[in-house]
C-alpha cells in the first residue's frame, strides 16, 4: 500500500529500477501502479541503469532529439477539502406525476430541492464544517488487472570470475555466523521410548525370584516344632524310624538354575519380559551357576541366539529348571511348523521329573487355564505384580516335592 499519491516521478523511478525503456512497458507499469489510463503514454521512458535513454543516447527523447523537461505534477486533483455530497448540484428529476408539496423532502431520489428552511441550512453548514475538519478523503485506486509480473526482469550478467558450471549465486554467508536453527519438524527425541513395566513389583521382585529359584537345605538351627512332633509320636508308641535331630531348612542358590526362555511364536509378545527375567536372574543367582538358553520344544536349546541348536537339556539331579513359557496354551492365528501345544510338552516335563529336576514354569496366563496333566508335572507361577513372596515360596516348594513322588 502506497503512503501517498502516486506521481509521475514515482513512475520514472520505477521504470529506471526495473529497466523499462519502451513506451508500452511504461504504460503497463503505470497501469500496475494505479495511474490513470494513458498516463504512461505521455511520459518519456527514463534513462536506464547505464544512463542512456530509450534511443541509446544520454537524455534522448522518444524521437531521438533532446526533449524539454516537463514539470512533474500530481495526477490527482488538488488536495483541498471536497464539498459535501448533498451540496453538489443534482439533475432535474425525471419522475412523472404531481410535484411534491413545498417543504417536503425533495432532496431525496433525485428530486429538485424545495425551499431552504433554517433546519436544512443548519444541517448543510454542519456537514461542510465536518468535511473541512476531516480533510481530503483518501480513495484507493480501482483494480486495473495489471501486475508487476507482466514486466520482464533484467537478466543479470554471468559471473566472469566463477568457473564453468558453478551457479552465479554464491554463498555469501560468513563461516563465523551461527548455524541456522533446525527444522521444526526434525526435532530429535529427548529420550528413548519408555519400556514396559516389569511383570513383578520392583520392590519384591528379587525376593520372589529367590524364593522360586533357590533350593532348600538343612541349616544350623533346630526345628523345635518337628522335634516336639517326633517326641510325641515316640511317647504314643508310633513308628519313629532312625532318630535324627531335625533342623530348619534355609534357602540357598549354590545349586544354580537353568533358565529356559521359550522363543516360540506364542511368546513373541513377551520378549521384553524375557529380557527382564534374564537380567533379574543375573542379579540374584551366581554367574557361574546360571545357564540362560533360548528354547524351542521342537528344535531344542540355543546358546547363540538361535543360530545353532542343541538337544533339549536335562540338568543334573536337584538343579531347578525355570521355564518362562505359556506351554503352548496360546495358539497363534497362523501357527508355524515349530509351534507346540500343551500335549506336546508332557513328554519333556515327565523326563525332567524322572531325572529329579524340579520345574517351575513362569507363565503370563492364569494357572487355572492349564489342564490338570500340566499342573501335576510342574509348578505354575503367574507373572503378575500382585504375587507376594509367600506365594512364590509355596509354589516352589510344591515343585520340589513332585520329583520325589514321581521317582
Amino acid at each position: 500500500m502506497s503512503r501517498g499519491r502516486t506521481q509521475v516521478g514515482d513512475l520514472l523511478r520505477a521504470a529506471r529500477l526495473l529497466g523499462v525503456r519502451d513506451a508500452d512497458g511504461v504504460a503497463r507499469l503505470a497501469e500496475a501502479m494505479g495511474l490513470p489510463a494513458g498516463a504512461g503514454r505521455d511520459v518519456p521512458p527514463g534513462p536506464g541503469p547505464d544512463g542512456t535513454g530509450a534511443s541509446g543516447g544520454p537524455g534522448a527523447g522518444g524521437g531521438g532529439r533532446g526533449a524539454e523537461r516537463r514539470p512533474v505534477r500530481s495526477l490527482h486533483a488538488d488536495s483541498g477539502p471536497r464539498p459535501d455530497r448533498r451540496d453538489r448540484p443534482r439533475p432535474a428529476s425525471r419522475r412523472t406525476g404531481p410535484a411534491p408539496a413545498d417543504g417536503a423532502g425533495g432532496d431525496r431520489n433525485g428530486e429538485e430541492p424545495g425551499p431552504v428552511t433554517p433546519a436544512v441550512a443548519r444541517r448543510r453548514t454542519e456537514s461542510a464544517s465536518d468535511g473541512a475538519r476531516r480533510g481530503p478523503r483518501s480513495t484507493l485506486p480501482a483494480p486495473t488487472g495489471a501486475s508487476l509480473l507482466m514486466l520482464r526482469a533484467p537478466v543479470p550478467p554471468p559471473d566472469p570470475t566463477g568457473p564453468e558450471g558453478e551457479p552465479a549465486l554464491r554463498d555469501l554467508t560468513d563461516p563465523a555466523d551461527p548455524p541456522p536453527p533446525p527444522d521444526i519438524l526434525e526435532v530429535p527425541w529427548t529420550s528413548a521410548p519408555p519400556r514396559p513395566a516389569p511383570p513383578w513389583d520392583p520392590r519384591t521382585e528379587r525376593a520372589v525370584f529367590l524364593a522360586v529359584a533357590a533350593t532348600y537345605r538343612d541349616g544350623h538351627t533346630v526345628d523345635h516344632d518337628r522335634l516336639m512332633e517326633l517326641v510325641v509320636r515316640g511317647l504314643a508308641g508310633g513308628p519313629l524310624g532312625r532318630p535324627r535331630v531335625p533342623y530348619r531348612q534355609r534357602a540357598t542358590t549354590r545349586a544354580g538354575a537353568h533358565l529356559l526362555l521359550d522363543r516360540g511364536e506364542s511368546m513373541r509378545p513377551f520378549r521384553e519380559d524375557q529380557s527382564w527375567l534374564a537380567a533379574l536372574a543375573a542379579r540374584v543367582l551366581p554367574p557361574d551357576r546360571l545357564t540362560v538358553l533360548d528354547f524351542r520344544l521342537t528344535r531344542g536349546a540355543s546358546r547363540d541366539g538361535g543360530r545353532t541348536w542343541e538337544p533339549r537339556p536335562v540338568p543334573p539331579h536337584g538343579q531347578p529348571v525355570l521355564l518362562m513359557s505359556d506351554l503352548g496354551l496360546l495358539r497363534p492365528p497362523v501357527p508355524g511348523r515349530h509351534h507346540a501345544g500343551p500335549a506336546q510338552w508332557l513328554p519333556y516335563l515327565r523326563r525332567l521329573c524322572a531325572a529329579g529336576t524340579p520345574v517351575v514354569c513362569l507363565t503370563p496366563h492364569p494357572v487355572r487355564q492349564y489342564p490338570s496333566a500340566i499342573r501335576q508335572l510342574t509348578a505354575l507361577l503367574t507373572l503378575d505384580r500382585g504375587i507376594p513372596v509367600r506365594t512364590g515360596r509355596s509354589t516352589a516348594r510344591g515343585g520340589r516335592r513332585r520329583p520325589g513322588r514321581g521317582s
